[in-house]
């Protein structure tokens, strides 16, 4: 009884049901199915007898739902799964299908639903997911949630093309931390506020993108702590970096602009297109003695004089039109006097409309009196040119005359008019590949002045052209030398006569320029006439080792027109010494005036050498002679007493047996008189060996500090034992031609004495230097801060043989009469100063 209830109340619900349920076969084929199929499918169940489920499906869903049934006909316990079936009337509906195996029946039980609706919605919100999805992706701005520290809990939108990270990158970095140091503590501040606020917005910040370079942001939060779903800070940010970089370039521009206005020298004003004064610089207050802000606002007229007021207003009309305008006025302003300005307006343009006029005055005042200055000192160079007797012309890059004075107007035969701004080889073609045309190219070419004679026919005369090339051009003076170029063809006559002499034949110009000289000339000097044409013989002949005082002393002579003679050394063109016997005659035109000398030079050399040869043989008697007094000085004192003492001590000994007391101590006393004689008979073999062989000794070019640094060296004990300190001045590349070794033992002499006499109370300090004087030679200065003399006392005892200045200190007296003697020996001289207590000086002069 309860089955049979039980069966029909089942049977009862599956008709009643808005559901579909039916029975399957193994193949899909329907067994059963309640009357929903008619309200769901439109179909009934007579109709679907025989028809498989798949056949009311769309095609698109028939091959998913058959697999679907198949795994519950081969094991699966059920499966669930949805698609399109067709409507009997042909439209779609959406049904979610639930199936399971009944094994008792070996048949398939399902249950399908009507899901339309819900799909539909399910497709709409889809869809209005893909469009917000759509919109965020491809938005401009990144947003996102922020927890109470600031740190990332989700980041969306833009954040990838922006910044570069992957949403995930952020989540839990802080956002703070990849914000630029100097941009946080105004970020802070506006975060702060969200917890009294609802709403902050933080602009122009930089924030750290993916690949490391600064981005600009502006971002706003809000404060959703209090919302249960949220419990964030919600953000919203962009990026605006390009536009920022725009500010900046464009704050740059114009703070660049307005450091250009400001400190700009020439005066700057800006009027409004009513002619306001909307702002001036600093160089317009400095000028006219105001403030800035009192000129600002007022109009241009009252700030200029009232005769200036219309020609203003017409240059104002005129800027205001478009035009550019140019100017010039002048004004009185107190303290300056009358100002003369250069003046500009210049339109100012803002899209495509004049929106006023910049004013833009220069101070010429100074020009313009260095123009007049400039026009004043060129119509004074005018009246020098136009007074000197010479043509004169210049000629520009272009060989164009562009100048061209009145004695050159004579020469050519044409005035300025004709000539001025033309061609010199148009004018003149016949001279084109002549002396003019190539010595012109030459000064050119080479940038060097060029001298020359040329015939000028037009006036048959002979003419000498000078042409000094310039950044301008060429500057060309013709002086007219015809009656020279005819005494000179009467000299080429003498000359044939003055070539036949072996002595040397010049002629010179009144200024002593050489004009003519003989073969006898070119033999003694090397020079040829070519080489000195046009040179003084000075200039050519005397160097340093010429007595310029000999030539000095007849040269006034010369200049009064006197005969003149004298004796003077020369230098031939190889550099070889020559001794002239020269002569020269003054030659005077019919007037009396001087025009030319005649010089004879004939050479005495040989007569020189000798005399010079017998001059230091004097020198060398008279040093013999000396040396001869000094050695009987040492004979008659040093070698006297210890050879007495010698004799005298032999005889005692021969008396005394060896024994005794006496004998040691006249044996002693012996030995002390051999050493004393012996070390006499030393110094007289050194001083010997120097005179002897001062000849012999070669000379040699020596370094002066190499040998100051190898004498230091070797007396480098003593100097540390008495903390003594030499200080070289000598450069390297000073050198002398001399004899080394004689060099060497005079520094050594000189630096061991200073370390011998060394005043006790202080370090000694030595001081050498060298400088090379080329009328002196080279002058060694040897000083030092010792124990010094008084100079007086010794008087001409300082360089002799065995004088000895301090007693308390032990020493022969024979090193400062080697350094005399070695000085000598090297043709030099030696002069001392020095002061008790204070120190030394020797100066030394090497030729």
């Amino acid at each position: 009884m309860i089955h049979d209830y039980r069966s029909r109340l089942a049977e009862k619900a599956i008709q009643l049901s808005p559901d579909i349920i039916y029975m399957l076969d193994q193949d899909g084929k329907f067994l059963a199915g309640n009357a929903s199929f008619l309200s769901m499918l439109g179909y009934t169940q007579e109709e679907l007898s025989g028809k498989c489920l798949f056949d009311l499906m769309h095609p698109s869903c028939r091959d998913k739902s058959y697999a679907a049934v198949q795994a519950v006909v081969k094991g699966t316990p059920s499966a669930t799964f949805e698609s399109n079936c067709v409507h009997k009337d042909g439209h779609l509906v959406r049904v979610a299908w639930s199936v399971s195996w009944c094994e008792e029946d070996r048949t398939v039980l399902g249950i399908g639903r009507n899901v339309t609706e819900l799909f539909q919605a399910r497709q709409e919100l889809l869809k209005k997911d893909e469009f917000y999805r759509a919109l965020v992706e491809n938005g401009a701005d990144m947003f996102g949630l922020l927890d109470e520290q600031g740190s990332f809990l989700y980041t969306g939108g833009a954040v990838t093309k922006l910044l570069g990270y992957h949403p995930a990158e952020l989540i839990g970095q802080n956002a703070f931390g990849l914000m630029h140091p100097d941009d946080l503590p105004e970020v802070l501040a506006q975060w702060n506020t969200l917890e009294k606020e609802e709403r902050a917005q933080a602009s122009d910040f930089r924030f750290r993108a993916a690949n490391g370079e600064w981005r600009w942001l502006e971002a706003a939060a809000t404060n959703h702590m209090h919302n249960p779903c949220l419990q964030a800070y919600v953000y919203s940010a962009r990026e605006i970096t390009e536009r920022k970089q725009s500010n900046l370039r464009l704050e740059e521009s114009e703070q660049r602009f307005r450091s250009l206005f400001e400190n700009n020298p020439d005066i700057i004003l800006r009027e409004n297109n009513e002619g306001y004064v909307e702002d001036v610089n600093k160089a317009f207050a400095a000028t006219f003695g105001v403030q800035q802000e009192e000129v600002v606002y007022q109009h241009v007229s009252s700030l200029v004089p009232a005769s200036v007021v219309p020609l203003c207003e017409q240059w104002f009309g005129e800027a205001l039109a478009g035009k550019t305008v140019k100017f010039d006025f002048e004004q009185e302003i107190e303290g300056k006097g009358l100002v003369q300005f250069d003046g500009t307006k210049v339109p100012v343009w803002i899209n495509g409309e004049v929106r006023g006029v910049y004013t833009i005055l220069k101070d010429i005042t100074a020009i313009k009196k260095a123009h007049e200055a400039v026009r004043q000192q060129a119509k004074k160079l005018n009246t020098v040119f136009e007074s000197i007797t010479d043509a004169f012309f210049m000629l520009d890059k272009s060989w164009g005359f562009s100048y061209m004075n009145s004695e050159a107007e004579r020469l050519f035969r044409r005035s300025k008019q004709e000539v001025i701004g033309k061609s010199m080889w148009e004018l003149f073609p016949a001279k084109v590949g002549g002396d003019f045309y190539r010595h012109y190219h030459e000064a050119i070419e080479t940038g060097k002045a060029v001298r020359f004679e040329a015939y000028y026919a037009p006036y048959d005369v002979w003419v000498e052209v000078k042409a000094f090339p310039s950044e301008e051009g060429l500057s060309v003076y013709f002086t007219d030398v015809t009656e020279r170029v005819k005494t000179g063809e009467e000299l080429k006559k003498l000359s044939q006569v003055a070539s036949k002499t072996t002595n040397g034949v010049i002629i010179t110009d009144k200024d002593r320029r050489i004009e003519w000289v003989n073969e006898g000339f070119t033999r003694l000097t090397g020079y040829s006439f070519e080489e000195a044409v046009g040179w003084r013989p000075s200039e050519l002949l005397h160097k340093h080792g010429t007595d310029q005082k000999v030539f000095t002393a007849v040269e006034e002579k010369l200049k009064k027109g006197e005969h003149s003679s004298f004796e003077i050394l020369n230098y031939k063109k190889n550099g070889d010494e020559v001794w002239f016997s020269v002569k020269v005659s003054p030659i005077l035109n019919e007037e009396g005036e001087l025009v030319k000398f005649i010089t004879t030079q004939t050479d005495i050399t040989d007569l020189k050498k000798s005399e010079l040869e017998l001059a230091k043989l004097a020198r060398d008697l008279y040093g013999q002679n000396r040396d001869l007094q000094q050695f009987t000085y040492i004979v008659s004192h040093n070698l006297r007493a210890p050879v007495a003492n010698i004799l005298g001590l032999s005889s005692l000994l021969t008396r005394l047996n060896s024994g005794e007391e006496a004998f040691e101590k006249s044996l002693g006393s012996l030995k002390t008189s051999a050493q004393r004689l012996d070390t006499v008979l030393k110094d007289l073999n050194m001083i010997l060996s120097i005179r002897d062989n001062q000849d012999t000794v070669p000379k040699e070019e020596v370094k002066l500090s190499e040998v100051c640094q190898q004498v230091v060296a070797y007396l480098e004990d003593p100097l540390r034992e008495c903390k003594g300190i030499v200080a070289l001045d000598v450069a390297e590349c000073c050198s002398i031609w001399t004899k080394k070794a004689y060099l060497h033992s005079i520094l050594y002499n000189l630096l061991s004495n200073a370390i011998k006499y060394r005043a006790e109370d202080r370090p000694l300090r030595v001081s050498i230097k060298c400088v090379s004087c080329p009328t002196k030679g080279t002058e060694i200065s040897f000083s030092d801060n010792g124990s010094g003399m008084d100079m007086n006392k010794v008087g001409n005892d300082l360089f002799k043989l065995y004088k000895r200045f301090h007693k308390d200190r032990e020493g022969r007296g024979i090193g400062l009469y080697l350094v005399k003697t070695q000085v000598s020996a090297l043709d030099g001289t030696i002069e001392v100063s020095s002061r008790p207590n204070i120190g030394t000086e020797f100066v030394i002069n090497l030729k």
